[in-house]
């Protein structure tokens, strides 16, 4: 990762009025259910939002928003006099179905995110629009902020639409490791002035200088967590100046603690000095290596993308030792390269913060005083490359509109207010997911224009309800263990259901 230059982008004005009459109605809309969570026994123990108060809702912000309104459940652990306690929270928001795509995800703030970013993916820094249309990523989520099924709100809706919360991602970074990931520390914010109280702990490219925490390790192409490194060695090797451990490790990639590649006898002192760290130092060193982890930095696939660059890349190093006219250019492209900004960015394409570890590595320090490692580069990366790595962990995904359908017994023909929603695998067999009745049952299909915006509520024994929108729990890479032990149901307004019909 590297730093992101951040200029707003110049929208049209008709877009940011109704973005920010969008965030005035969604605020009074969620300050109105808090309201109703503290003042109605009724809503204190979590129970879902009644049809009578979302016609209330519907009065003042219209049908459509106060479809979208929710009152859920989640099970938190805090820390209180008494020690560590669990508790459920009641909690208010709004589910994904209220936020606008055609204003966050405008043609014109996707062009001024592209361009921004130079194609990249902010993350991975993979270069995204030859194989995909890319993602417009909200660092802090919109609708819910949470790991797993467990949606905490009422997350950071006040930031849907601002330039300065969206960044453009890859879909792997985005949507199959952080999704709704973003742990912080200090007081987590309620509205734009509060933001300044807390400190998250994804790495924010805009804010952030990411090389700050997180580097390249050229022996072998992984993300490691920088900050921690360079506090373990100004610890331990406290002669070394910050340009020293910097220039010690470029010439030595070895030193890097917790590797494959780590020299005998570094990682010993790296866990005894862990083990004395105070809770305090240990949380303000956790920005690389939770970055690392949450956005799946050395996930499989891309950590063999990013070596078969360093393989060119090397290539490219090797011929800019000649003084032919194309060794020349090589010398000045690596030049450009090691400046660390946009034209860098621009020279090297992608992957730009793990170039320039590779490109110092290999070239050793300036002065002479530390030579580099002497390795067979192109061997090393060479290994790396030819292992082809498995399919990211996750099981198949149910496709929208194949296998997912309402299931319906006689007790439901009359219900109007909720369906239950099953996956059946085997249309022969009929080996059905999400029921575990014997009675006779009819299924019907999903109508996935009419119910995209209702709520999928999922309950299990002994857990809080999950509440989530239909189009955003399809989108969720789901397999039959999702339908295990869970009753889930599609709540909203559906037509009352005569078999004879």
């Amino acid at each position: 990762m590297l730093k992101i230059p951040y200029s707003p982008p110049q929208l049209p004005r008709n877009q940011v009025e109704n973005a920010d009459a969008s965030r005035v109605d969604m605020t009074a809309m969620v300050t109105r259910l808090e309201q109703w969570i503290g003042n109605n026994p009724v809503y204190a123990t979590g129970k879902l939002l009644q049809p009578d108060d979302r016609a209330l809702l519907a009065q003042t912000w219209g049908t459509t928003l106060a479809s979208t309104a929710v009152i859920s459940t989640a099970g938190v652990r805090e820390h209180g006099d008494t020690g560590w306690r669990d508790e459920l929270r009641v909690m208010a928001g709004v589910t994904s179905a209220a936020f606008d795509a055609s204003l966050y995800a405008s043609a014109d703030m996707k062009q001024w995110l592209t361009q921004s970013h130079l194609g990249r993916c902010a993350y991975c820094e993979s270069l995204v629009q030859h194989v995909s249309w890319g993602d417009v990523e909200h660092f802090r989520p919109k609708a819910g902020w949470g790991k797993g099924e467990e949606l905490y709100r009422p997350a950071y809706y006040f930031l849907a639409y601002a330039p300065d919360n969206l960044l453009y991602a890859c879909v792997m970074c985005n949507e199959a490791y952080k999704k709704n990931e973003f742990p912080i520390t200090g007081v987590r914010a309620r509205e734009r002035a509060d933001l300044d109280a807390e400190l998250p702990v994804l790495i924010q490219p805009y804010v952030d200088d990411p090389r700050n925490h997180i580097r390249f390790n050229p022996l072998n192409g992984s993300a490691y967590p920088w900050d921690v490194v360079k506090a373990f060695y100004s610890d331990t090797a406290p002669q070394w100046t910050s340009g020293e451990i910097q220039a010690r490790i470029w010439a030595d990639p070895r030193l890097i603690p917790q590797q494959s590649t780590t020299a005998p006898g570094v990682d010993s002192a790296f866990a005894r000095w862990v083990t004395q760290l105070d809770i305090g130092t240990a949380n303000g060193l956790a920005r690389g290596g939770s970055s690392i982890a949450i956005l799946g930095l050395n996930r499989a696939t891309l950590l063999r993308a990013r070596v078969a660059h360093l393989r060119q890349l090397r290539a490219l190093a090797l011929v800019s030792n000649g003084d032919t006219p194309e060794a020349l250019s090589a010398r000045q492209l690596i030049a450009t390269i090691l400046q660390g900004d946009d034209n860098a960015v621009r020279a090297v394409v992608q992957y730009a913060s793990a170039s320039i570890d590779a490109l110092r590595s290999w070239m050793g320090d300036p002065d002479g005083t530390l030579q580099p490692l002497q390795v067979n580069w192109l061997d090393v990366y060479n290994r790396i490359v030819d292992v082809f790595p498995a399919p990211p962990a996750g099981g198949e995904p149910i496709p929208a509109n194949d296998g997912l359908c309402y299931l319906l017994t006689a007790a439901d023909f009359a219900n109007t207010r909720s369906r239950r929603l099953v996956f059946i695998t085997d249309a022969d067999a009929e080996e059905v997911h999400g029921y575990v009745g014997t009675d006779a049952y009819y299924t019907l299909a999903v109508d996935w224009d009419a119910d995209a915006d209702k709520n999928v509520v999922i309950r299990r024994p002994g857990k809080p309800d999950q509440v989530i929108a239909l189009r955003d729990f399809i989108k969720r890479r789901i397999t039959r263990r999702t339908f295990r032990g869970a009753e889930i149901t599609v709540n909203g307004t559906f037509p009352s259901f005569d078999p004879r019909v």
